[in-house]
């Protein structure tokens, strides 16, 4: 019953071009739970999706209720996805930082981390969009943070950007539901087109990624005793 609720308030909020607002909204609502856990995850990866897991975690917490577990799924997938880019900084070192980050924005990265990583990390974690997030977990991983500390800072900005998040759409999400859908009335299609290439490239560039891991390592190894 909640979810025809708001599915009749979204299409109320939006009279022109109702059709493409419903598709979005089905759309994200189809995703459900498990889909917020595996948007997490790839928010936090080298192919951010800014925004996406603050939208659907608001968008689940009104249709589906308990705030508090949407909250927990959401900072479930972050913690993967951050790990797994912590990893990528731990085993690439600076070069791999370098590859992401931007010549202009390096030094600055690297001053801010040495300084204080604890703070590094924690700050772009719990700010959102337009701060960035990958290029400090990266960081992290790059020059020498420990797992612990990542994970501790990494854990508290997240735990409370996404509670705060599922909080304030039990309380306002039917609110935020209104401006959603006034943005969305127009931006519907590209916005769920620009979500699914997205996340194909996402795929492909992980995969991608690996398999030149892979080949580095290879070519790193020692030759074998030569057989006479």
């Amino acid at each position: 019953m909640r979810l025809l609720a708001f599915l009749n308030l979204a299409q109320r909020a939006v009279p022109r071009h109702p059709r493409r607002q419903a598709v979005l909204t089905h759309w994200l609502l189809s995703i459900g739970p498990f889909g917020l856990l595996v948007i997490a995850v790839m928010d936090s990866s080298v192919v951010p999706i800014p925004g996406s897991t603050d939208v659907l975690l608001v968008l689940l917490t009104v249709t589906r209720g308990n705030w508090f577990w949407m909250a927990t799924l959401a900072l479930l997938g972050s913690m993967i996805g951050g790990y797994l880019t912590y990893r990528l900084g731990v085993r690439g070192g600076k070069p791999v930082l370098q590859r992401y980050v931007s010549a202009h924005r390096l030094a600055g990265i690297e001053r801010r981390i040495q300084r204080n990583n604890f703070l590094a990390v924690l700050v772009p974690a719990l700010l959102p969009p337009p701060v960035p997030l990958v290029p400090f977990v990266i960081g992290a991983g790059a020059l020498g943070m420990s797992r612990a500390r990542f994970l501790s800072a990494y854990a508290i900005g997240r735990a409370l950007r996404y509670g705060v998040i599922g909080w304030l759409g039990a309380l306002y999400g039917r609110h935020l539901l209104r401006t959603w859908g006034e943005f969305s009335r127009d931006w519907a299609e590209p916005i769920v087109w620009g979500m699914i290439a997205l996340a194909v490239g996402a795929v492909l560039f992980t995969v991608w990624q690996y398999r030149v891991q892979v080949r580095k390592t290879r070519e790193q190894l020692p030759a074998g005793p030569m057989v006479s």
